[in-house]
């Protein structure tokens, strides 16, 4: 028991010390999201629609009494009580109920599609987040070290190294940094709003971003077919199954030509008759019966089977479009994929020059007083690689994702 007890708390202590996790947070709009959940009772209503086309109609009873009984050998006819059931050609309920298994397969595609969508959209707004985060730490970060330029400008300019200008231009750096960030803060807003929107809940609820990131492993794709990567998604498994249900439309437009039948049964009430004694005086009749409807109307069926085909042709197209696209999606995601990764390294070489170069200023404005304007141009010059940076490592984020989208079911 205490062994529990202290596996439950360390539970505890894991998720109160690390937060939800971008994991956690998509499960919680995989879970939410109307729009899934509203997919989803499509998927549920064609279940519950295969299951009622593949029922018989309902039979008919009707009931008939002679006003006048109609006299006969047997007796006179006082009642009639008929009953029948009608019959469609062999196979013509199963291929109905087929088309909408084959249509519930397809919304459960659309499902995932829907689920798909909504993780690269949660992702997205996530890592928009992120870097809003990062570029508020580094703006402050980037105020305390002016703040310091400003403490050393005025201990110039009170030793008489340096003029008064030295500390207005610092100050102005620091007024206009400040103003940055309220500014930042204020772009959270709406992101915040967004993202809980995407999950279902209340807008302000809080949420935690991670401090930092692993690095990005891009799914392998180009060495692989495409064709095959193309089959796996959900939405072209959509437009497969769509397809084989026009097929079983096709098939059940081709039954509908067929003749189909009624079984029945008429049970008569006979009276008895009084006026002589003949065999089975008063015995009541049982007739069975048989009835077909001929479906003459040739053109119907066949303009029937003709829309189907038709049906099936719009698809077709529907998935060589959808393959263009897909291979040209890949190709752009994969282009800009190598912009983000080439930037990356370009920031990261420019921030580390910079850097050297402003380290060597500080240096000789310490010793001699000079070049304290270009220490402030520097400092903002490495303030601003340090963003852009961080924008490439959000765009390489944001088009991981996209590349786990277009492969997803891969």
């Amino acid at each position: 028991m205490k062994k529990l007890i202290l596996n439950i708390a360390l539970i505890l202590f894991v998720q109160f010390s690390f937060g939800q996790s971008l994991e956690d947070y998509l499960k919680i709009a995989e879970d939410n999201n109307p729009e899934v959940k509203a997919n989803y009772q499509v998927y549920l209503a064609f279940i519950e629609k295969s299951k009622q086309v593949t029922a018989l109609p309902d039979p008919k009873i009707s009931l008939g009494y002679f006003i006048s009984p109609v006299e006969t050998r047997v007796g006179p006819q006082q009642a009639k009580i008929s009953i029948s059931q009608s019959l469609p050609w062999f196979g013509t309920l199963d291929t109905k109920g087929s088309v909408f298994e084959e249509k519930a397969k397809a919304q459960l595609q659309v499902v995932e599609e829907v689920k798909n969508k909504l993780h690269l959209e949660v992702k997205t707004t996530w890592y928009q987040l992120f870097e809003l985060e990062r570029i508020l730490e580094l703006t402050k970060e980037n105020l305390i070290i002016l703040k310091t330029y400003d403490n050393l400008a005025i201990s110039k300019y009170e030793v008489a190294q340096t003029s008064l200008v030295d500390v207005i231009r610092v100050q102005l750096q620091i007024e206009q940094i400040e103003n940055e960030l309220l500014t930042l803060e204020n772009e959270k807003i709406p992101l915040i709003t967004k993202f809980n929107s995407l999950l279902n809940r209340n807008s302000k609820s809080e949420i935690q971003i991670s401090s930092s990131l692993p690095d990005v492993i891009s799914p392998s794709y180009r060495s692989q077919i495409v064709d095959s990567l193309f089959e796996q998604i959900p939405r072209f498994q959509h437009l497969k199954y769509q397809k084989i249900s026009v097929n079983r439309l096709q098939e059940v437009a081709r039954l509908s030509g067929k003749p189909s039948f009624s079984l029945g049964l008429d049970y008569a009430v006979v009276g008895r008759r009084t006026d002589m004694d003949v065999p089975d005086n008063g015995k009541n009749i049982f007739m069975p019966m048989v009835s077909f409807s001929l479906p003459l109307n040739r053109k119907k069926y066949q303009a029937a089977v003709n829309e189907q085909i038709i049906n099936q042709q719009k698809i077709e197209y529907q998935i060589e479009t959808m393959k263009n696209n897909f291979i040209v999606d890949l190709e752009n995601i994969h282009k800009e994929t190598n912009d983000a990764e080439r930037n990356i390294k370009l920031y990261t070489s420019q921030i580390q020059m910079a850097s050297q170069a402003l380290n060597i200023l500080i240096v000789n404005y310490s010793s001699a007083g000079e070049d304290f304007e270009e220490i402030l141009r520097i400092q903002q010059q490495i303030l601003g690689y340090k963003i852009a940076f961080e924008h490439a490592r959000k765009d390489q984020y944001i088009l991981n994702s996209k590349i786990e989208y277009l492969l997803a079911g891969n």
